[in-house]
Parts: structure tokens; C-alpha cells; sequence
């Protein structure tokens, strides 16, 4: 007797019938539902990384797979859960056993029937699935500064292990799977706020005997696209108001001690109706004079040596523009701007960080890639270039922010609380850039 399958249910991952067209829009649909209260911090930024994707094996003939991943970071490592089916189906899966059965009659003699018996899974059937545990390196995840330099894409890499059930024509059965370890590669790259697109590239092969899983190289190697969306991480509400930059005068007049408040008759100005073409060449004047002043912890004058906060503070007195003198405070003022070639302006306060936390120590860009800082590596006040010679690889690399002061678009805050940083407290740490050539 001819064997005939019954007719399969429309699987919901897999490419038959209506399901493949709406396989796309239903992944895009569940990873977007928790982007819409998500806070301003990226995907890629965030401590937890949740994803939806689908999946195929680079041969011609493969399921498609749709899954789910949840990531955890700690600085660039993190652990990644993965899990995919393909050809699912909730209610399980028919299947027919023939079986031969010998019939005798007295008067017709014996003849051999075929018996159908039809059986369906308890749970569900799937034509394959998987299950992943990844660790993933990403260098550039706590360097926002790089990612700007690579179009805002984030590469990283993976190795794992985990189990592969190729099994489209039985149900799921425990001895169908396969352990395996898998490594590849891929990039990320935030669409907006916390909402992110990630495309990767993973090779599997078995733990038993190290060979590529399926017939060639090329069967072993799946292509998988995602939606992913940051987890936690929010900023937390500041208990303090944000830093003050005030400008008190547009004259110049001398400026003895930069830590003193502003008299309370002085009138307060609109920090942007500053004229940076007027300002940044007398603040860059300024800085060039204090040049070879030797670096002090929590020094902010020339007599006592500068720190890095301290000697930013310092040059911007020479304006009459209060400053804070923490790098930490400086850090949030004026406005962010990008990092990328060509938007930097002479002027804008440059933030560097030792570990890829926050930032601990700041310089005046001058332009042409220069800048000039208090610096311990150093030993005093001198200027460093971006990206040349191995200190000015290590800025480069190091460099975690670029904050606009003078020509920003905001107002300076109107509060008349003045800062009162004590004189001799330190304003950042010591920069572990490598000393200049030819100092002891």
C-alpha cells in the first residue's frame, strides 16, 4: 500500500503558508512593546540586552528559526541565553506508524495487511531547535567615543555551547540532540533610544568529535538578524541642581582667587551670548602661558600647581566665566557633541576616562587635533595630539566625551548658589596616559 502522509498543521516559524509573511512583523512587534517606555540610555549602553531574532543556515535547504536572547554586561563581557525553534507547533504533531499485520482466513488463506496508527506529541513538535550559552566580548561597548568613529556600529565576538535538534521529520526526542560549541561574530548598532539592530554570524560544530555540524562548512554556518532592547541602567535623578556656568562680566579683570563667588551685584548673563570667536583665542593665550606649570593634586592656581579640573577652572576664570573645578561637574556642562572628525571646535572641553567608567580627567581642545591639559602623566600643563605617537594613541583611545561651553545653545543656569570647591581637593585622577618620549 502506497504510504501517505497526513496533512501537517501550518507551522508558525517555519516558511510554509501565511506564517512566513508574518514571522518579520510579529519579531518586530514583541521587541519593540518594551522600547516604548524605554529611558533615553542606548541598547548597546545598557546593562541588560533583551532580543528578539530569526535565524537561517547559510545552506540552500534550512528551516527558518525565531528565538529569543537575553544578554547581561559587566564593563565589555557579557552572557548571552539563547533559545530558537523552527516549525513550531503548540499542539504537537501527527504522526503515522505502518505496521505489517498477517490476517488468515479458513477459506481464503493468509494475507499481509498494513495497519495505520496515528499518534500526535503530548506538548508540541518542531522541525529543529536550539539552545545557546554565549560569552561575548564587545571592546567598544563602555567607549561611546568609538562608536561615534564607526557610524555609531559596535563589533563584537562570541564562543558557546549548547544543543541542536535537526528534526524535521520526527517529533522532538531527546536522543535527536546534538551538543555542540559555536563561535562567530557580529555587530550592533542602536536605531533609537534603547531599540537596537543586531546581525551576527555563528558557526557550530559538534563537542563529540569537533566536526562542523551537517554535511560542509557551509551547513554549519547560520546568519541571524535581531531587534534587541536595553534593560536597566536608567540614570538616576540628581539630588543636586546641575552645574552652574555663569558668566559675570564681559570684561576682563583680574581674577585672584577662581574658587570666590561672584559679587551679588554683578549681573548674570545668558552663557551663550558669549562670542566664542571673541573668547577661545584669549582663553587658548591663557592656557599657552601656564605651560610647564607643574601638575598638583587639588592645585588650582599657578603658584600651587594645577590639576587637570583645577587648571580648566583656572583658564576660564581669565574670561570671568565660572567653571566648576570637579571633572565630575564639568562633565555636565554646556552640551554633548560628537566626537567624529571635523565637529570638534577650539574650545570644547575634552573628557578622558583611565578605566571606561566615568570620566576623570578633562583638557582645552585647540584645534588640528591638539590639546592642552594638566596632566600627571606629563608632569604639568602641555599640549597632546589625538592619535599621535603612543600618548596621543591613548587619548584617542581613552577619550570618553567632548562638551560644547562656549557657544552652546542653552543658557547657563540662573541659581545663585555659587561653588565653593575647597581650593586643595582633588578634581580628577591622575591619567595613566604613557609618559612623553624622552621624560624620566
Amino acid at each position: 500500500m502506497p504510504h501517505r502522509q497526513p496533512p501537517r498543521r501550518r507551522s508558525i516559524t517555519g516558511f510554509d503558508g501565511r506564517a512566513k509573511r508574518w514571522t518579520g512583523p510579529a519579531l518586530l512587534a514583541l521587541a519593540l512593546i518594551p522600547a516604548s517606555n524605554a529611558a533615553a540610555q542606548t541598547s548597546t549602553s545598557s546593562p541588560f540586552r533583551l532580543e528578539s531574532f530569526a535565524a537561517r543556515n547559510e545552506a540552500s535547504v534550512s528551516s527558518l528559526f525565531g528565538g529569543f536572547s537575553l544578554s547581561g554586561y559587566s564593563g565589555i563581557l557579557g552572557l548571552r541565553l539563547n533559545g530558537a525553534v523552527a516549525g513550531f507547533e503548540p499542539g504537537g504533531r501527527q504522526r503515522v506508524t505502518e505496521t505489517p499485520v498477517r490476517v488468515c482466513n479458513p477459506g481464503s488463506g493468509c494475507r499481509t495487511l498494513t495497519r495505520r496508527v496515528a499518534t500526535s506529541d503530548s506538548f508540541f513538535g518542531a522541525d529543529a531547535w536550539s539552545a545557546d550559552a554565549d560569552l561575548i566580548a564587545e571592546p567598544f561597548r563602555t567607549l561611546p567615543v568609538m562608536r561615534q568613529l564607526l557610524l555609531g556600529f559596535s563589533p563584537y565576538a562570541f564562543a558557546g555551547i549548547g544543543r541542536l535538534t535537526n528534526n524535521a521529520t520526527t517529533s522532538l526526542a531527546p536522543d535527536t540532540s546534538r551538543a555542540v560549541w559555536s563561535y562567530g561574530a557580529g555587530v550592533h548598532h542602536d536605531l533609537v533610544s534603547r531599540v537596537g539592530l543586531t546581525a551576527e554570524a555563528r558557526v557550530r560544530r559538534r563537542l563529540e568529535d569537533n566536526a562542523f555540524i551537517g554535511n560542509a562548512f557551509r551547513d554549519a554556518v547560520q546568519y541571524r538578524v535581531g531587534l534587541s532592547v536595553g534593560v536597566g541602567g536608567g540614570s538616576r535623578k540628581s539630588k543636586r541642581s546641575a552645574p552652574e556656568v555663569v558668566v559675570v562680566s564681559r570684561g576682563r579683570m583680574p581674577v585672584l582667587d577662581p574658587d570666590a563667588a561672584a559679587p551679588a551685584s554683578t549681573p548674570r548673563m545668558r552663557f551663550d551670548s558669549v562670542d566664542p570667536e571673541v573668547v577661545v583665542p584669549r582663553l587658548i593665550d591663557a592656557a599657552e602661558a601656564l605651560l610647564e606649570t607643574p601638575w598638583r593634586e587639588g592645585g588650582a592656581t599657578p603658584g600651587a600647581g594645577f590639576d587637570a579640573g583645577g587648571f580648566v577652572q583656572y583658564v576660564f576664570a581669565q574670561e570671568n566665566i565660572r567653571m566648576p573645578r570637579l571633572v565630575r561637574d564639568l562633565s555636565t556642562t554646556g552640551v554633548i557633541v560628537s566626537a567624529r572628525a571635523g565637529n570638534l571646535r577650539p574650545g570644547d572641553l575634552l573628557f578622558f576616562s583611565n578605566d571606561g567608567g566615568s570620566a576623570d580627567h578633562v583638557a582645552i581642545y585647540t584645534g588640528r587635533d591638539r590639546f592642552v591639559h594638566a596632566t600627571a602623566s606629563g608632569g604639568g600643563v602641555m599640549y597632546d595630539v589625538l592619535g599621535e605617537g603612543a600618548r596621543g594613541i591613548w587619548f584617542a583611545a581613552h577619550l570618553q566625551s567632548v562638551r560644547r561651553i562656549l557657544g552652546a545653545q542653552t543658557p547657563a543656569s540662573q541659581s545663585a548658589t555659587p561653588y565653593r570647591t575647597p581650593i586643595r581637593a582633588p578634581s580628577s585622577r591622575p591619567d595613566n596616559a604613557p609618559k612623553p618620549t624622552g621624560a624620566p
